[in-house]
């Protein structure tokens, strides 16, 4: 099921992509266009880890809104053109 956080922050301009496995993430983070994960509360501790040695990142915590995200996307990466 989508994100509705990624679907939001697509209609806001931000292209997100979505991976439900580690795998799939560091496929995805190859992508020269990928500037930042954002980690959604519902990943666990081990993965999320795995992820935040390789890449910059943006961990998430449960209610966290569009507007915070949006906040912390411009204030890390000012208008990044896409963003996991």
């Amino acid at each position: 099921m989508p994100s509705p956080l990624a679907d939001e922050l697509g209609r806001r301009g931000i292209n997100c992509y979505e991976a439900l496995a580690i795998s799939e993430v560091f496929y995805l983070c190859e992508q020269p266009e990928i500037n930042l994960v954002v980690i959604d509360p519902s990943v666990d501790d081990e993965r999320a880890k795995a992820v935040q040695q390789r890449f910059s990142t943006l961990r998430l915590h449960d209610g966290a809104t569009v507007e915070d995200t949006m906040w912390e996307l411009t204030n890390l990466l000012g208008q990044a053109p896409a963003i996991q």
